[in-house]
């Protein structure tokens, strides 16, 4: 007699043999000696495996289910060609007759057909006992399932998110030429380790599950199953084994890549780091060294100004020396010549005026002090030492024309007491020399003790320039003097250097 399952049987060989085939033909193309030689880059190869796991986990999916409702149909096969005397014996009960306990030797069991509504309740109890089997056996199945599924979904997302992060990084990483042949060595040794294996050689003692899912929704992390009940056949049932195509030792040896890869990521992102530190601190030092560069040349080109201006002070105080010698020849001729007075008066004005320039001079020179003292930022002390005596030097010389100018009209003085103009000069330059006197005093003392400069400027704000008169204002002035003035004797105090003190002549 022809089978009826032949058929059925040879189409399900024919899909077997196809899902090896393709099984192969993945293997042979993404395996461990062929794995670098696909043309694409390392992350189109990742995403083309994910995507071959997903379809043949499909495929194995429907292959299950093909066969579960195989055994369905057999058991139905089965329950449809019994035989009725078998239905009716399944129904019946022995039975035993009613002789005596001698005759116990020649009792028979004999059959007996049993009222139809019997027969009926019978066969509700075995359906409610089937029902409650079925569902006793669904649900451990289901309760097997979920966990079987529960365990393949949370290893596939953590394989995805780490893929998901591997892709983030690899936008950053740069092309495989440009890797030094030592990273290449070490990337080689770290992508051996992970083998995908011929799902034929992998034997899994894991028993198939009662409830297999028939639809899957790639898009949404959870699966929709359409359970199949199935009463178990252990002959059939014992035979199948489920052969995963990736394994857990697999997927944990690409996360432990992945691991590796990104602290190199995050090696290189500290070097970074450390190298914008390192350059900003650069910027910083070079920042701060072109300030003080920028400090210095200011106090360059002051002491520039300064030494200019000194060495003009001092070729003007030798010519004006020389002048006030000149003058006081023609101040001597001016007074001998009485007649003569209102003509010479203004060389008797330049006479004054020569003794008036150095005091201007000094003021100019004590404007220069003030503003080196505002730009000073460094070397505070030493600067203050070298430009206080400078200004001593530019008082002193002002101190010593007054005081020769005191003299000589002293002399003149003495010989034409009747002069008042004489009077009221002399007494002028003993008040301007004393001022002189003064501020010299002042700075030496700051010199020696390291005072305050406040004295010093309270001297200086006392001095004016003006306070050597003109011709016109002694004119006018020895026409209001009192007499008493011609009694005038002081005297200008006389300055001496102290022992500590070096003056440089300018």
């Amino acid at each position: 007699m022809e089978n009826p399952f032949s058929e059925y049987f040879e189409n399900t060989k024919a899909y077997l043999e196809s899902f090896n085939k393709k099984l192969g033909n993945f293997n042979q193309q993404h395996g461990i000696g062929n794995r670098w030689a696909h043309p694409q880059s390392k992350k189109a190869v990742r995403k083309d495996i994910t995507s071959n796991l997903k379809n043949l986990e499909l495929q194995n999916l429907r292959f299950v289910s093909n066969l579960t409702s195989l055994l369905v149909f057999i058991v139905n096969k089965e329950k449809s060609d019994m035989k009725p005397s078998e239905k009716k014996n399944r129904g019946c009960v022995p039975s035993r007759s009613s002789k005596s306990e001698s005759n116990q030797s020649q009792s028979y069991r004999r059959e007996f057909k049993k009222p139809k509504e019997f027969e009926d309740e019978n066969l509700k109890k075995m359906k409610m006992e089937l029902e409650i089997e079925k569902k006793k056996n669904s649900e451990d199945v289901s309760k097997r399932q979920e966990e079987y599924f529960q365990n393949i979904s949370s290893a596939s997302t953590d394989f995805l998110r780490k893929m998901k992060e591997q892709s983030h990084l690899e936008v950053r990483r740069p092309k495989i030429e440009s890797y030094r042949p030592e990273e290449i060595e070490e990337l080689d040794k770290e992508t051996r380790n992970f083998k995908t294996k011929n799902p034929r050689d992998v034997e899994v003692s894991q028993k198939v599950p009662d409830v297999l899912p028939e639809k899957m929704d790639r898009n949404s992390s959870k699966m929709d199953i359409n359970t199949i009940v199935l009463r178990r056949s252990p002959d059939i049932c014992s035979q199948l084994v489920l052969k995963p195509f990736v394994t857990a030792d697999e997927i944990r040896n690409e996360i432990q890549i992945l691991e590796v890869q990104h602290q190199n990521k995050m090696n290189l992102m500290k070097l970074e780091s450390a190298e914008n530190l390192k350059k900003s601190d650069m910027e910083f030092r070079e920042k701060l060294a072109k300030e003080e560069e920028e400090n210095e040349k200011e106090l360059w080109e002051l002491d520039r100004e300064i030494e200019e201006f000194e060495r003009e002070t001092k070729r003007i105080i030798e010519e004006k020396l020389l002048e006030i010698r000149k003058m006081n020849l023609a101040v001597f001729q001016c007074v001998l010549l009485q007649r003569k007075w209102e003509m010479e008066e203004k060389e008797f004005d330049k006479y004054l005026d020569s003794i008036r320039e150095p005091i201007s001079r000094l003021k100019t020179r004590y404007s220069l002090f003030k503003k080196v003292l505002k730009t000073l930022k460094r070397n505070k002390n030493q600067v203050l030492k070298r430009e206080l005596t400078s200004l001593h030097g530019s008082t002193y010389y002002a101190y010593q024309s007054v005081y020769e100018g005191w003299e000589n009209v002293k002399k003149l003085s003495e010989t034409f007491s009747d002069r008042i103009f004489l009077f009221i000069l002399l007494k002028t330059l003993v008040n301007v020399s004393d001022k002189l006197f003064n501020i010299l005093s002042c700075i030496d003392y700051f010199m020696n003790q390291t005072g305050s400069l406040e004295n010093i400027r309270e001297e200086f704000s006392k001095l004016d320039t003006m306070d050597i008169p003109q011709t016109w204002k002694l004119r006018d002035q020895s026409e209001i003097e009192p007499l008493d003035t011609l009694n005038f004797k002081g005297s200008p105090r006389f300055y001496e250097f102290p022992t500590n003190v070096r003056i440089t002549e300018v």
